[in-house]
């Protein structure tokens, strides 16, 4: 391919498109500002609104995975064992799978004269 002096081809592919878009295209009309609305004003005069108190937002609860002191730990367990326990769960309010765990583990360390 060879391009002339006057410009790429790229160049021309832009001009050809240029013009045919102003031969094709309706003249354009230059839009008219609109009016701005009219804003009625009351004689009344406004009353200053009370600040409210500015009231803390509640504390986020903490949770084991936000502690420092508590680790993730991954284990395998049979897949019923896993549903008969999270069954009796939960009519056990305050007690999570998480609790049960470290109370075994504490209880097995103990029974083997480990200090927990």
């Amino acid at each position: 391919m060879s391009t002339d002096k006057k410009g790429s081809m790229f160049a021309k592919l832009i001009d050809q498109q240029a013009k045919a878009t102003t031969e094709n295209s309706p003249p354009v009309v230059e839009a008219q500002p609109a009016e701005p609305p009219v804003v009625q004003t009351t004689t009344k005069a406004a009353t200053p609104k009370r600040a409210r108190p500015a009231q803390p937002e509640p504390a986020r609860a903490s949770g084991k995975r936000s502690d420092p002191t508590y680790a993730q730990t991954l284990c395998y367990v049979p897949l019923e064992l896993r549903k008969m326990v999270d069954r009796e769960l939960l009519d056990m309010p305050g007690m999570d799978r998480s609790d049960l765990i470290t109370d075994l583990l504490t209880k097995w360390l103990k029974s083997r004269g480990k200090p927990a």
